[in-house]
C-alpha cells in the first residue's frame, strides 16, 4: 500500500513538472468596444500617423523666396491648396512694379492657375518712402511652375509676358555690379551682354548731358516724343533742341548703373522707363543692334527746373 502511494506521488510530481515547460496560449486578440469586431494590428497606426504629417498645403516644400536680377518672388501658404504669390521688380531705385496672385496648387503638375493678378506699380521718394502707389490692372491671368528637381520657378504671365524665359531660383541673391547672368538679355537681342550695357551707358550720358546729336542715328524712326512724330534724325535733332530732361526723370536716369537693367517682351528698360531699347533683328539672320524705341521725360525748357 505504501509503495502504490509513492508511485502515484512520483507520477504526479513528473507530470506537474513536464506542465511548466509548456508555452502559454497566444492572448486573444482585443476587440472594439463599439463594434466587438476585432481590432486591426497595431502596425497599421504608422501609416495613419505619416498621413496626417503630410496632410497640410502640398505646396508646403516650395513655400519662400525666388529671384532672378532685379525680380523676387515670394511664396506663402493660403488655405487649404492655395498660395499666395507676389513678384516685385525694381526697374530704378525710384520705381518697382508688383504682382500679386493666388491660386490652388496642382499636386501632380505642380502648377498655380491664377485669374486674380493685380499688378501695381509703387514710386519712392528720395528717403526710400513709398510716395505713389497706381494699380496697372487687376484679374489677369497666368500660371506659376514649380520644379521639384532644382526647386526653381518658372511664371507665364497672360498680360505683358513679362517674365518670359526667366527662372526664378531659391534663395537667390544679387549680383555684384561687375558681374551677373551673361545671357540676362537673351530674351531680346542675340548681341553680348557687356557691348549692351556699354551702348546703353552712352545712351544714358547722351540723354542726361543732352547731346541729341550723339544718338540721333540710334533711333528707331518714326518715335513719338512728348506728342510729336519725328521722322528723321534731322527732324528729332531739331525738335529735342528745342526741349530739356525734366528734373525728375533726370534724377531716375543718374541712378541707372546700365548693368542687369529690366527686360520685358518690349525691350530693355533704362531708369523708370525714361528709355526703352531693342533689337529689331533679334530672332532674323542679319547682325543684332539696338534701337531706342521709346523717350520720356521730355519737357519744355520751364517745365524742367525742379
Amino acid at each position: 500500500m505504501k509503495r502504490t502511494v509513492a508511485m502515484l506521488l512520483t507520477l504526479g510530481l513528473l507530470l506537474a513538472f513536464a506542465g511548466c515547460g509548456e508555452k502559454k496560449p497566444a492572448a486573444a486578440p482585443e476587440s472594439s468596444p463599439v463594434s466587438g469586431e476585432t481590432a486591426a494590428p497595431s502596425p497599421t497606426a504608422e501609416p495613419a500617423q505619416e498621413a496626417e504629417k503630410t496632410g497640410g498645403n502640398p505646396a508646403e516644400e516650395f513655400l519662400g523666396s525666388y529671384g532672378v536680377g532685379r525680380a523676387n518672388m515670394d511664396v506663402e501658404a493660403g488655405d487649404g491648396n492655395r498660395v499666395k504669390i507676389t513678384v516685385t521688380w525694381g526697374s530704378s531705385a525710384w520705381e518697382k512694379a508688383q504682382w500679386a496672385m493666388s491660386g490652388e496648387l496642382n499636386p501632380e503638375t505642380l502648377t498655380v492657375e491664377y485669374a486674380d493678378c493685380v499688378k501695381t506699380e509703387l514710386r519712392f521718394n528720395e528717403q526710400d518712402e513709398l510716395d505713389e502707389t497706381t494699380v496697372i490692372y487687376e484679374k489677369g491671368t497666368g500660371r506659376i511652375r514649380f520644379s521639384a528637381e532644382d526647386h526653381s520657378v518658372t511664371w507665364e504671365d497672360d498680360q505683358e509676358n513679362a517674365a518670359e524665359d526667366l527662372v526664378f531660383t531659391a534663395d537667390s541673391e544679387p549680383l555684384p555690379a561687375d558681374m551677373g547672368d551673361p545671357d540676362h538679355y537673351a530674351p531680346v537681342t542675340a548681341m553680348d551682354k557687356a557691348a549692351v550695357e556699354e551702348i546703353c551707358a552712352g545712351i544714358r550720358d547722351a540723354y542726361l548731358s543732352e547731346n541729341w546729336e550723339a544718338i540721333a542715328n540710334t533711333v528707331s524712326y518714326p518715335i513719338t516724343v512728348s506728342g510729336t512724330e519725328l521722322k528723321d534724325a534731322e527732324s528729332f535733332i531739331a525738335f529735342m533742341n528745342t526741349k530739356t530732361v525734366h528734373y525728375s526723370d533726370r534724377a531716375a536716369l543718374e541712378e541707372e548703373t546700365c548693368q542687369d537693367m529690366f527686360v520685358n517682351g518690349i525691350g530693355i528698360c533704362l531708369g523708370s522707363g525714361q528709355i526703352w531699347i531693342c533689337d529689331p533683328s533679334y530672332m532674323t539672320e542679319d547682325p543684332p543692334r539696338l534701337e531706342i524705341i521709346g523717350i520720356t521725360g521730355i519737357v519744355e525748357p520751364e517745365e524742367g527746373e525742379g
